[in-house]
C-alpha cells in the first residue's frame, strides 16, 4: 500500500512539474503525513491555503513601498517573501484541480484493469491457487481498496461536494460485478474514488429486467388466474356465473400458460357441473373453458376416431364425395363420427363447414362451387403484376372479404361451446420462425404439463386461420397474424394425417386409435413412355412443387405403424391433371365422377370403415370412464 502511495505521490510531482506547478515544500511524506494526523498536528491543507488566497492577496497590497535607496538584504528578504506566498497561493488554487484530473484519469484506467481482470477470470477457470484466491476474495480486495481511498483521500484533503457529508466513499463489491441481475450501485459525490464499482453494460441490464418483469408478471398471472376459479365457485346467480365464466375463458386465451393454476384449484369438476345447467349459454362457455384446460370428455367410441384431410385448392370437391360415401353408410353426420378432425388449406375449410356449422354436405358443395368461382376469376395480365409485386397471383384482400361473409369471425376457440363438435385443428406453415415449422390453429389447448411438438395457439378467428392455412405461395399473399408469417400448411405437411395423430394422443394418452380416416383430394400420374435427358425449367419446377406437397410417403409410414384395420386411406387416381385453381364447370364434373367411380370400386373398404367409426364403447369402458369422473370431481 505505501509502495502503491509513494508511486502516486511521484506521479503527482511529475505532473505538476509538467503542468508548471511548484511542489509545496512543506508537504510531508507520505509516513510523516500519516503520523501528523495520528499526532493531531496536522498541516495546512490545500484548502485553507486555497481558503487564504484572498487575505494573501490583501496582504500584498498592504505592503510598505520600499525607498530606492533602502537597504538591499531587506528588500530581497521582503521580494522573496512575497514570490512565496504568492506561489503558495497559486498552488493552493491550482493543484486541487490537478488532483482531480488526475483522479479521473486514474480511475478510468483502474475500470479498465479491473474489467479485464474479471473477464481473463471468467474465461480461465482454471487458474493457480494464488490468483483464484485474490480474485475470488471480495472481502480482502475491498477492505485494501477501501484503506488506499481513505489514506490518498485524507492525505490531499480535498473535495468538490458541497457538504462534508458526501466525503464518504462507495465501496466496490466484486459480487455485484459478477451477477448479471444486480443493479448499478450509486457513485460518490467525491472526486471520484480511485476504483468505483464498474456498471454492467446496457445489455445485461435489459436481459435482468426483462427477467425481473417476467417473474412479476407470473406471478401476478398466477394470482389472478386463481382468483377467477375462485369466484366462479363462490357465484350463486346465474348472470354472475356468466360474467364471470366469460372473464375467465378471455384469461385462458390471452394467456393459455395458465392453464395449470386453474387445474391446480380445481376448476375442471366445478366447470364439468356446469355443463348441465339448462341455460345454454351458461353451458356453452362451460363447454369453452373445459376445452381451454386441455379437458376431453369421454370418448363414444373403443378408441379414439381421427379424420383427416388434405389440401388441394378446387380438388376439395373429390373429398367431399368421400364424406357424402360416408355418411350413406353409417346414416350419421360427419361431425358424429370423429373425435378429432385435422386439415390443411381447403382441408381446413371444409372441415370448418362441416364440423364446426355442421352444414350439409349438398350445401357445402355449392358454396366452395360458388367461392372458387369468385376466387379464381381474374385477368392474366393484373394477375401477372401481383404475382410480381406482391408473391400473388390472386387478390388476397378479395379473398378475405369472401371468408369474412361466408365464414364468419366468431373465435376458432368459441365453436368449443358447442360439446357435441369435435376437437379441431387446421395447419399452417410458419415461415417467420429461424427454421420453418408447422403451425397448429386449435379450438382446444393442451392439457396441464403436456407439450406439443408443434406451436399453436387458439386466439385467433376463424376467418383468419383458413386465410393463414391457405396462403398458398403464388396464388395469394403470405398471411400475417401478430408477429407471425404463415403460409400454406401443404408447403411442408399436405397430407397432415401424422399430426393429427400426434395431437390426439396428447388429447386422450391412456385411448387406443380405433379408426383413422385420410381423405386425399386426388393424384394424378403421367403415362407418358421414355425418358429424356432434357429437362425444362417448367417441369423441374413441377417436379420440386409435387414432392413437395407428396401426400403418399406418410400413407405408407403410417400403413405399417397402425394397428390392422384402424387406418383407411382413399386417394383416388384421376383421369387428368387439374390444378388448384380450376374452375371450368367441365373439369369440376369430371373430378365428381372420377371420385365417384372411385368410391364404387372401394366401396368394401368404405364399409369395413363405417362398422369402425359406429361401434359404441365396451361396457367395461364406460364403467371406467364413470369411476374417472368420480375421482376427479372428489
Amino acid at each position: 500500500m505505501l509502495k502503491l502511495q509513494s508511486s502516486i505521490g511521484s506521479s503527482l510531482q511529475l505532473s505538476c512539474a509538467c503542468l508548471g506547478v511548484a511542489k509545496s515544500p512543506t508537504l510531508p511524506s507520505n509516513g510523516n503525513a500519516g503520523n501528523c494526523r495520528q499526532n493531531g498536528t496536522s498541516t495546512t491543507t490545500f484548502i485553507q491555503r486555497f481558503r487564504s488566497y484572498d487575505s494573501d492577496k490583501n496582504n500584498k497590497d498592504e505592503l510598505p513601498d520600499l525607498e530606492p535607496d533602502g537597504n538591499s538584504s531587506a528588500n530581497v528578504a521582503v521580494n522573496k517573501n512575497e514570490k512565496d506566498k504568492m506561489g503558495f497561493a497559486y498552488l493552493g488554487a491550482t493543484v486541487p484541480l490537478k488532483i482531480a484530473e488526475l483522479n479521473r484519469y486514474l480511475t478510468d484506467t483502474s475500470k479498465k484493469i479491473l474489467t479485464s481482470s474479471f473477464t481473463r477470470t471468467a474465461k480461465t477457470p482454471e487458474k493457480s491457487a494464488k490468483e483464484s484466491t485474490s480474485v475470488s476474495d471480495p472481502d480482502s480486495f475491498e477492505t485494501a481498496v477501501t484503506q488506499m481511498n481513505q489514506s490518498i483521500v485524507s492525505f490531499y484533503d480535498t473535495s468538490c461536494a458541497t457538504n462534508k457529508e458526501s466525503l464518504h466513499l462507495v465501496q466496490p463489491n466484486v459480487n455485484d460485478l459478477l451477477d448479471e441481475a444486480n443493479e448499478e450501485s450509486s457513485i460518490s459525490k467525491a472526486i471520484g474514488p480511485l476504483f468505483p464499482n464498474v456498471s454492467t453494460s446496457e445489455a445485461k441490464k435489459r436481459r435482468a429486467e426483462k427477467r425481473r418483469a417476467e417473474k412479476i408478471s407470473r406471478l401476478s398471472l398466477e394470482l389472478r388466474t386463481k382468483a377467477l376459479v375462485r369466484s366462479l365457485k363462490s357465484a350463486h346467480s346465474m348472470m354472475s356465473k356468466i360474467t364471470r365464466l366469460e372473464e375467465l375463458c378471455e384469461h385462458l386465451i390471452a394467456h393459455p400458460e395458465c392453464v395449470w393454476d386453474a387445474s391446480s384449484e380445481k376448476a375442471i369438476p366445478c366447470l364439468t357441473n356446469l355443463t348441465h345447467s339448462p341455460d345454454k349459454l351458461l353451458r356453452g362457455l362451460a363447454h369453452q373453458a373445459l376445452s381451454l384446460l386441455g379437458y376431453c370428455r369421454p370418448l363414444k367410441s373403443p378408441g379414439i376416431r381421427v379424420l383427416s384431410i388434405d389440401g388441394g385448392g378446387t380438388r376439395a370437391l373429390v373429398t367431399i364425395e368421400f364424406l357424402k360415401a360416408l355418411e350413406r353408410h353409417t346414416n350419421r353426420k360427419i361431425y358424429e363420427l370423429f373425435d378429432y378432425v385435422c386439415g390443411v388449406s381447403t382441408g381446413a375449410l371444409l372441415a370448418a363447414m362441416t364440423c364446426l356449422y355442421k352444414l350439409p354436405l349438398e350445401r357445402c358443395e355449392e358454396l366452395y362451387k360458388e367461392c372458387s368461382v369468385q376466387m379464381f376469376t381474374r385477368n392474366k395480365v393484373v394477375g401477372t403484376t401481383k404475382l410480381v409485386w406482391n408473391h400473388g397471383f390472386y387478390d388476397s384482400a378479395s379473398w378475405e372479404c369472401i371468408l369474412k361473409k361466408e365464414i364468419g369471425e366468431r373465435l376458432f376457440v368459441e365453436f368449443a361451446r358447442d360439446g357435441d363438435v369435435p376437437k379441431m385443428s387446421a395447419v399452417s406453415t410458419l415461415i417467420s420462425a429461424p427454421r420453418m415449422t408447422n403451425h397448429m390453429f386449435r379450438t382446444y389447448n393442451p392439457p396441464p404439463g403436456v407439450t406439443s411438438q408443434y406451436p399453436g395457439s387458439c386466439k385467433y378467428r376463424i376467418w383468419e386461420v383458413i386465410r393463414a392455412s391457405s396462403a398458398a405461395p403464388g396464388y395469394f399473399e403470405s398471411c400475417t397474424l401478430g408477429d407471425e408469417v404463415h403460409e400454406d400448411g401443404g408447403l411442408l405437411t399436405n397430407n397432415p394425417t401424422a399430426l393429427a395423430i400426434h395431437e390426439s394422443r396428447l388429447l386422450w394418452p391412456n385411448e387406443n386409435f380405433h379408426c383413422v380416416v385420410s381423405l386425399g383430394t386426388g393424384r394424378f400420374e403421367s403415362m407418358s413412355e421414355g425418358q429424356t435427358t432434357k429437362v425444362s425449367l417448367k417441369r423441374r419446377i413441377s417436379t420440386i412443387v409435387d414432392s413437395a406437397t407428396d401426400t403418399e410417403a406418410v400413407h405408407h409410414t403410417l400403413q405399417d405403424l397402425l394397428p390392422a384395420r384402424s387406418y383407411f386411406r382413399f386417394n383416388p387416381y384421376l383421369s387428368e391433371e387439374f390444378y388448384l385453381d380450376e374452375i371450368r364447370p367441365d373439369k369440376m364434373a369430371q373430378m365428381q365422377l372420377d371420385a365417384q367411380m372411385y368410391t364404387r370400386r372401394n366401396s368394401y373398404k368404405l364399409t369395413a370403415a363405417a362398422d369402425r367409426l359406429t361401434q359404441k364403447r365396451r361396457p367395461t369402458q364406460a364403467v371406467g370412464d364413470v369411476l374417472k369422473s368420480f375421482l376427479d370431481k372428489v
